[in-house]
């Protein structure tokens, strides 16, 4: 009860293409695989994969308090997710930090996730709140000898490749960042975003939102895209952390979409993304507009947040989306999106691809 309480309070689980007015409760997980035969899977961010590793390396929780709160919340994810039958998938934590590092190195934390993810869940219980520190050496002198751990090999030979979806949210952040930086405000900054998405590039709705987010008066976090105006380098390290940002939520996406009979979830331990997430994908009675708008007004304030919504309305009725001839520019622009990457890295003066 006390670890559904935690993810509870911190919001830790965003359903996608399953509704449930029981999310917290482990019993309803176990109730729909066994009555139903429903599957549950759900893509956990790096921030929480990277404190379940370090535990899996027998690593201590920090001694700062703000460090150790993300570790003891991302052991309660884990223990939630064993109990209740949830498979966890770390992919995308894993591409994130081998783009960072290298592919060896992601596959070593893949095999410490691993280990993570067959620790008895009362240990992590433990830990979440707040009886533990670490967890058992012994029971993870047992674990990291387990041969059937140690044969569950990733199949990918390149962890290091650049994804599909990288290059279109990347171009997003990129477009954002040289908005801001060439000195305009957030609203009209916003404004030349929808504009630009209309007539220069293609709709993307996660990075949209996610930069309209990042860009407003009030933002569910601080520095989303992180030191827009401080030198290239801390310039570079922000669009490369926002981009892999806007990676999750739409991989996050496609899985919902293409769930079948797979039921996703998702989890992060980040305010905005799963404020983003559930503004986009979260089945609801409203429409995708009312919600838009709701969104767009809260975080941006009454005024400005009507007039980018309007903005946004008048430039997708000027897109005519759904056309062919909308369709064509579309493959256009996916066909030039290099180029549109270059133009903007050398107008910036980076080079990240």
């Amino acid at each position: 009860m006390a670890i559904q309480q935690l993810l509870r309070e911190h919001h830790l689980l965003i359903p996608g293409n399953y509704a449930t007015e029981n999310t917290y409760d482990i019993r309803s997980y176990l109730y729909a695989a066994e009555v139903h035969g429903q599957k549950f899977n759900v893509l956990f961010d790096r921030n929480l994969v990277s404190p379940l590793v370090q535990l899996a390396k027998w690593n201590a929780l920090p001694m700062d308090n703000g460090a150790s709160i993300i570790f003891r919340l991302s052991a309660a994810c884990l223990a939630f997710c064993t109990l209740a039958d949830i498979l966890v998938e770390p992919a995308m934590a894993l591409y994130e930090y081998a783009s960072t590092t290298s592919h060896a190195d992601a596959i070593s934390d893949h095999r410490h996730f691993r280990i993570a993810d067959n620790v008895d869940p009362r240990h992590y219980i433990d830990i979440a709140l707040g009886r533990m520190n670490r967890l058992p050496e012994e029971h993870l002198l047992d674990l990291h000898g387990d041969l059937t751990i140690a044969s569950q090999n990733i199949r990918e030979t390149n962890l290091q490749k650049t994804l599909n979806l990288w290059k279109p949210q990347y171009l997003y952040v990129l477009k954002t960042v040289h908005l801001l930086r060439n000195g305009l405000n957030g609203r009209v900054a916003a404004e030349a975003l929808l504009r630009w998405q209309t007539e220069d590039a293609f709709y993307n709705a996660p990075a949209t939102l996610f930069c309209l987010t990042a860009m407003s008066h009030k933002p569910p976090r601080g520095g989303m895209i992180k030191d827009v105006h401080k030198t290239i380098l801390k310039v570079q390290k922000g669009i490369r952390n926002a981009t892999w940002d806007i990676c999750l939520i739409s991989q996050w996406g496609k899985c919902v979409r293409d769930g079948n009979s797979t039921s996703w979830a998702l989890s992060s331990n980040d305010i905005a993304l799963r404020a983003i997430a559930q503004t986009l994908f979260i089945g609801t009675e409203e429409s995708a507009e009312i919600r838009l708008s709701e969104f767009l007004r809260h975080h941006w304030g009454k005024r400005d947040g009507s007039n980018i919504f309007d903005a946004y309305l008048a430039h997708s009725v000027a897109a005519r989306i759904g056309s062919q001839a909308r369709t064509q520019a579309t493959q256009q622009a996916f066909s030039r999106i290099d180029k549109s990457i270059w133009e903007l890295e050398h107008q910036l003066g980076i080079q990240l691809t």
